[in-house]
């Protein structure tokens, strides 16, 4: 029943380019190992496994942070039409925390738990992904107990955004992008805004270290009427390990640098100025 469900979808996302009637069933693939689109390098809120330390030089709230990050982009189904277009739809969801472990105990800041579905579509050397996901935040019990949390109020925070980006692959490992996105729904009400979305990823097309790693780095750009439409800037680089030296999946072990206001839940209007290292696994 499954497996009918997702056939439908993929045949309702091939229909918009294409002659439908020409999907069989037993094309399609279901439940693939890794995604047709890859993972943004430098966005900090892409689904993926993540451990991360950050030495912030401006914060809201703790200067020592450890940010265990827990999400995937799962394949639900991918069909590849004669043409070589590819068409796939996936789950997005994760769970993106920060903890400050310079107090004592350590304490819990912000948690954002986001999940949705995606549709993306590559074609030769562009790719195409839509996603539409909700989001909900929740500040750290610890962080309202303690003296810096008790000025703060606290805002139940939810909403849903439909977003689009598109990507285009060069030869030599580029792959600038552009996108946009709008929060359709939003608690409170005031936080629905036009979102837009820039950015680069750049992936060595050799590998190094007798064959198994080679240099990555991404930049990526995000802001909208909640930021005041001030650039919040990430960047990222560091070293990316085949998939049979990290367990079937990309490991990388990147230095992290952010510049802008908070992603982390209703302290968005909070400026955020930071350094770290991270360990990432992609799936």
């Amino acid at each position: 029943m499954i497996t009918r469900i997702i056939f439908i979808l993929i045949l309702l996302a091939y229909s918009i380019t294409s002659n439908a009637d020409e999907i069989k069933e037993e094309d399609v693939k279901v439940l693939s190992a890794s995604s047709i689109f890859k993972p943004l390098i430098a966005d900090p809120k892409w689904p993926r496994f993540t451990i991360a330390y950050q030495r912030y030089i401006r914060g809201p709230f703790a200067k020592n942070v450890f940010s265990p990050n827990f999400g995937a982009a799962l394949p639900l189904a991918i069909y590849e039409a004669e043409n070589g277009i590819k068409y796939e739809i996936s789950v997005h969801g994760g769970i993106f925390s920060t903890m400050d472990i310079g107090s004592s105990p350590t304490r819990l800041i912000n948690a954002d738990y986001m999940g949705g579905l995606a549709l993306t579509i590559k074609n030769n050397k562009f790719d195409y992904i839509v996603r539409g996901y909700h989001t909900s935040s929740h500040v750290g019990d610890e962080l309202l107990l303690s003296r810096d949390g008790q000025k703060i109020k606290r805002i139940n925070l939810s909403y849903e955004t439909v977003e689009a980006i598109f990507a285009y692959n060069f030869s030599d490992g580029l792959r600038p992008f552009i996108g946009g996105g709008y929060i359709v729904h939003a608690e409170p009400k005031n936080f629905k805004s036009a979102e837009l979305i820039v950015g680069a990823d750049y992936r060595h097309t050799e590998y190094y270290i007798m064959g198994y790693a080679r240099p990555i780095a991404g930049i990526y750009s995000k802001t909208s009427k909640n930021y005041g439409w001030h650039p919040n800037i990430s960047l990222k680089a560091g070293m990316e390990f085949k998939d049979k030296f990290a367990m079937g999946k990309q490991l990388q072990f990147l230095l992290e640098y952010y510049n802008g206001r908070s992603i982390h839940g209703q302290f968005y209007k909070k400026k955020e100025h930071y350094i770290g290292t991270s360990i990432n696994m992609n799936f």
